[in-house]
């Protein structure tokens, strides 16, 4: 059973660490044109 949360833990971070990058782009975008208008929510 603790093997079974172990990968639980382990794929929760992986689904954390993609989920916040696949906004990356975005920020990046916002930060050399200084404009917010075209970020989507």
């Amino acid at each position: 059973m603790d093997n079974l949360v172990a990968w639980t833990d382990a794929i929760g971070i992986i689904a954390g660490i993609l989920v916040m990058s696949s906004s990356l782009p975005q920020i990046i975008k916002s930060y050399k044109t200084k404009k917010m208008f075209d970020v989507s929510i």
